[in-house]
């Protein structure tokens, strides 16, 4: 999960990157605002792609049934611990 959200990260700071630039576009014509507005497009998509995934991982980390003991188990205590 972790690993998720630090590309997320990295995304979202390419998305605003892009719609910066896609706004100095409009006083600067070496800057293609268009060429900007699709990479704008697709960082949102690797984002939604990428909360996809996280929430999956979530999902999967925190999942009770993945977690509970069956029953009349009982953790035996770590030899370090007694």
């Amino acid at each position: 999960m972790l690993e998720l959200e630090a590309i997320r990260v990295g995304v979202e700071g390419k998305k605003e990157l892009w719609r910066a630039l896609r706004i100095v576009s409009r006083f600067d014509p070496r800057i293609d605002g268009e060429a900007m507005g699709r990479l704008l497009a697709r960082a949102e998509r690797q984002a939604d792609a990428l909360e996809t995934l996280r929430l999956t991982a979530v999902e999967g980390a925190f999942d009770a049934r993945a977690h509970r003991r069956p029953r009349g188990v009982t953790p035996r205590p770590h030899p370090r611990m007694t």
